[in-house]
């Protein structure tokens, strides 16, 4: 009973409202609402009170979606609030998922992911904010990690493997899930990180170097099947593909700082964007070209992530501030590197990132803000003129009988989410697991 009061009284309301931000039909007002009450009532249990495991979880959804809708600080707050509960519960502990497993293997297993994707949505943030350390990494965490995703949507949970065991993977054959090498390459960046310093250029280059040796490393013990994010049914592994787009947005964002993307002035208006460097990165001579070429080589990657067959308004929302972060650079090398024919080339690809940023922002307010900011960060950055940017208020709107594309293979169901179904007006059958 205690488990179904649980789900009914914190989990629901929350799936609720964050199902409502993807269906256009209906009003997330009173969803939100209903949500906030619910968060409200598990806050205001008597002190000393254990918090339901369910709420902990619960309010790390919802933070994550208070976040994205515009609300950063109030977001990070709950998320804390969520964290620190789970260190009470002992979540981040091994024996916590049997304990509260209740005999069942697939709900010992939801504890682990919940956990887990709370660390990961800890990081996240952290890195987002740009300040690198976050509050799930400050207790020795023993949780075993996640299964594959088909064995959790089948029921069929294998024996999960631990965390020491995927740090030493080098030196064994075992396989891990790719949830797993998501937490593993979350953990790797975070130690490298955690000891940034800003306006430093020594600690700037050490931190690079020990950045790309941890990633170089992470990529190399990738098994066969899972250096492709395409698999051969044509499905892209999601998890993997957070890894990747994580890995490209943080070598963009060490290896600018000693190269000769140029940060502008005004990219602080975008609260994406890392505070810029004390010193103009002009003065920096030395290896510049090979920090360069780094930087050029993660745009690229980035952009071929962009162009897989994946359905990005259920991706995580915190890819919003990991393409601004790219868009940033990737116009800062338009400026500087890029000439005619090339260039045009480029602003094919700054397009791409702007269409995805802008399909986000239909669901995300945050989103929004960022792909209105990139548009004025460009206009300062490529001197561009108001007449170049200028959109008709109406547009002819062309029969589609009259176009003709060739694409013969594309499918636009995967670059463009829609929620309706044979069943109703609209479906609250979405993954929770996106928003992280």
């Amino acid at each position: 009973m205690a488990t179904e009061e649980g789900i009914l009284d914190f989990v629901l309301p929350v799936i609720l409202y964050i199902g409502s931000i993807f269906a256009r039909s209906v009003d997330s007002t009173p969803l939100a609402e209903a949500a906030a009450e619910a968060m409200k009532a598990g806050w205001d249990s008597p002190a000393g009170f254990v918090p339901n495991p369910y709420f902990i979880q619960a309010l790390m959804l919802y933070s994550i979606a208070v976040y994205w809708c515009d609300e950063p600080e109030r977001g990070r707050e709950f998320l804390d609030e969520a964290i620190n509960g789970a260190f009470i519960l002992g979540m981040h502990q091994r024996d916590f998922a049997e304990q509260n497993g209740n005999g069942d293997p697939v709900l010992e297993e939801s504890w682990r992911r919940t956990w887990w994707q709370m660390h990961v949505t800890d990081v996240h943030i952290a890195g987002s904010t740009h300040t690198f350390q976050g509050l799930s990494v400050k207790l020795p965490i023993t949780t075993d990690l996640p299964c594959e995703e088909q064995c959790y949507e089948t029921g069929l949970i294998p024996l999960p493997a631990s965390l020491k065991n995927y740090d030493i993977r080098e030196f064994s054959d075992m396989e891990f899930s790719s949830f797993a090498h998501l937490i593993g390459f979350t953990q790797g960046i975070s130690r490298v990180l955690a000891t940034r310093r800003h306006n430093n250029p020594a600690d700037i280059k050490l931190t690079c170097a020990n950045a790309d040796t941890m990633m170089t490393a992470w990529c190399s013990l990738l098994p066969a099947p899972k250096r492709r994010l395409l698999r051969d049914d044509g499905s892209v592994d999601e998890l993997l593909f957070k890894a990747k787009i994580l890995m490209y947005t943080y070598i963009v964002d060490l290896h600018r700082q000693l190269s000769t993307l140029y940060a502008s002035g005004i990219e602080p208006i975008s609260k994406c964007a890392p505070t810029p460097p004390a010193a103009s990165n002009k003065t920096i001579k030395e290896d510049a070209h090979i920090h360069t070429a780094k930087v050029l080589f993660a745009i690229e990657k980035f952009n071929s992530l962009l162009t897989l067959p994946i359905r990005f308004s259920t991706q995580t929302p915190f890819i919003v501030c990991m393409i601004a972060n790219m868009t940033i650079a990737h116009l800062s090398a338009c400026r500087y590197v890029y000439r005619e024919p090339r260039l045009s080339l480029e602003r094919d690809k700054i397009r791409l990132k702007m269409g995805v940023l802008k399909m986000l922002g239909e669901f995300w307010v945050a989103g929004k803000r960022e792909y209105a900011t990139l548009g004025t960060i460009a206009r300062e950055i490529l001197a561009l003129k108001e007449e170049e940017i200028h959109i008709p208020k109406r547009t002819p709107i062309l029969p589609l009988e009259s176009l003709d594309y060739n694409f013969q293979d594309f499918d636009p169901n995967w670059a463009y989410e829609t929620f309706g179904n044979g069943n109703g007006q609209f479906s609250f059958d979405i993954p929770v697991g996106p928003l992280v």
